[in-house]
């Protein structure tokens, strides 16, 4: 599936305390999706860095207040574009839809440049945008950068009076997990 995969664009906008990530819904960008399916999530993140919270809104489970990852800033650091940036690890814990936990090494490159805590996903809450995330087999790079567009962003805010925990959308994970293998079984 992976050495199959497409690239995609997805977006990162933000402005003041929030941001918003998306894949742009264009037939093309969907025809790429349908073959990248297990390799990039097109699930929006929106975030609120003023209360330091992020939020998945997935169509399956709701929205999902993510715990934000522990990162731990290293030395290193490289040029991405014109930008200087450093790197930081963390582990992410992940839920399967199989119904089991397991972890993976997330490495994020991010630039003081762009003092905004931003980035793609959970990838958040560095003190610089996130340029670069590398984890397992999939890599997440910014191409462009716009701080000064000419047209209004789109910073789309989820119904913050929906939400739900990560446990809890774990159990709906599990629930429809459960589902499609009795759907298989008949």
């Amino acid at each position: 599936m992976y050495k199959n995969a497409k690239e995609v664009d997805l977006f990162l906008h933000f402005r003041n305390n929030e941001s918003y990530y998306y894949l742009q819904e264009s037939l093309d960008e969907l025809d790429k999706y349908n073959t990248t399916v297990g390799a990039v999530s097109a699930i929006p993140y929106y975030r609120n860095s003023a209360n330091n919270s992020t939020y998945e809104i997935s169509t399956y489970v709701g929205i999902v207040k993510r715990t934000p990852l522990d990162w731990k800033i290293t030395n290193k650091t490289k040029k991405i574009g014109k930008y200087i940036c450093n790197q930081a690890l963390a582990t992410e814990t992940l839920f399967s839809r199989q119904g089991h936990y397991y972890t993976e090494k997330v490495e994020a490159w991010f630039t003081t440049e762009i003092p905004v805590s931003f980035g793609p996903k959970l990838y958040t809450g560095l003190p610089g945008l996130v340029l670069e995330i590398n984890k397992n087999k999939i890599s997440i790079t910014a191409t462009e950068i716009n701080l000064n567009p000419k047209k209004g962003l789109n910073i789309t805010v989820p119904n913050l009076n929906k939400i739900i925990t990560q446990e809890q959308a774990n159990k709906k994970w599990e629930e429809l997990a459960e589902a499609s293998k009795q759907r298989r079984k008949k």
